[in-house]
């Protein structure tokens, strides 16, 4: 019995050290290896950096996690990863890591999966190990489990850069960052590059242009490819979007922004050109798996200036909302409604979608997609 027991253990034992090495081959016949975690705008960096390395030339291999994860190819043709179970950071070895194996890029480029702070770290040094990482920005999301101020988030996410990597923030939050000890590089936010970006880019998309004037100066490609890029990128409509709907209805989907401050941002970017004789209504999306984030979201409807008529609440969590005694009747919402809600308005109106995507956003965005064609 014993004898089968070591033999097992020894049979593990060189199984895993067969792959570890394995792995380590695949990484370093990869010249550049990119990896971007932060709170928000890490898919679309992933996927407008594949754009500007594959228009100046190089063969690169991209990956997008989330709720629709793929792989962005050489050819830019997106590949969608079938998960048959939950996320696993093994994605990232087993798909990724393969694809680069078969494809040799020169460029590989990858979204960080993980939340919680000792998988990102396996993630980041383990198994991806890259040449550059980019912090994109830092929010109070996933409180309690990344962190519990912006701080603790920060460093949870500086913690998993690899000590040989360069590591990009932005300049504007590098406070956070003050007590982290590694070598940083803020990106600074003066940059003749965001004359370029159009009116109907989503919000956070300049700090995505930042980090990737920074690499092409390190990598020698030119403002003209830099430009191309911008102009030619298609922004993700299941991030962000702005529709028509029910006639002269509009409808804003900013479910996946999730936090307060980025959805703050879209909200403003909103109010500053709606046509005054529309009417607010926001629609509340809640999670029964995220009641911190719906803690916050109570806090900034009650002292912030959310200038709703009256706001929906789509999802568990209505009881606590209502209690709070908002500034706004508040009412719900529920799958039978949406016809009615969304349709068979008197007056003009523009409905505000946040709180979250996964579940019960995504049901009010896939409605109305089919209202907006």
């Amino acid at each position: 019995m014993l004898i089968t027991v070591g033999l097992i253990l020894f049979i593990l034992t060189v199984f895993y050290y067969l792959e570890a090495y394995a792995l380590k081959r695949i990484k370093r016949s990869i010249p550049l290896k990119i990896a971007v975690t932060g709170s928000r705008g890490k898919s679309t960096t992933v996927r407008f950096l594949c754009k500007l390395f594959k228009e100046s030339g190089y063969k690169v291999l991209g990956k997008v996690t989330g709720s629709e994860p793929f792989l962005i190819l050489p050819d830019g043709r997106y590949e969608q990863i079938i998960r048959k179970s939950r996320p696993s950071i093994l994605e990232q070895k087993k798909v990724l890591m393969q694809k680069a194996k078969e494809l040799k890029p020169d460029v590989l480029i990858t979204e960080i999966m993980s939340v919680t702070p000792e998988y990102q770290e396996i993630e980041s040094k383990n198994i991806i190990a890259p040449d550059i990482y980019i912090i994109t920005n830092v929010k109070e999301d996933h409180i309690g489990v990344t962190g519990d101020d912006k701080v603790e988030i920060a460093n949870a996410f500086i913690k998993a850069a690899p000590d040989r990597s360069k590591v990009y923030i932005p300049e504007e939050e590098a406070d956070y960052f003050k007590e982290s000890g590694k070598d940083i590089e803020p990106i600074t936010q003066k940059s003749h590059f965001r004359r370029y970006i159009g009116e109907n880019s989503q919000p956070g998309f300049f700090q995505t242009v930042r980090f990737a004037e920074r690499i092409g100066k390190e990598k020698n490609i030119g403002s003209e490819k830099l430009v191309q890029a911008i102009r030619g990128f298609t922004f993700d409509t299941e991030v962000f979007f702005e529709k028509t709907i029910g006639g002269e209805n509009i409808a804003v989907n900013a479910f996946s922004a999730n936090d307060v401050e980025s959805t703050k941002a879209i909200y403003e970017g909103l109010i500053a050109r709606l046509d005054k004789t529309y009417e607010l209504v926001g629609i509340f999306s809640t999670r029964s798996d995220k009641v911190n984030r719906t803690k916050q979201w109570i806090d900034s409807l009650k002292n912030d200036s959310w200038n709703f008529r009256e706001m929906k609440v789509f999802g568990p969590h209505f009881s606590a909302i209502k209690r709070s005694r908002l500034p706004y009747n508040v009412t719900k919402l529920s799958e039978e409604d949406f016809e009615s809600c969304f349709n068979n308005t008197q007056q003009k109106t523009a409905f505000f979608g946040f709180g979250n995507y996964v579940n019960s956003g995504e049901k009010v965005v896939n409605h109305w997609k089919e209202l907006g064609g």
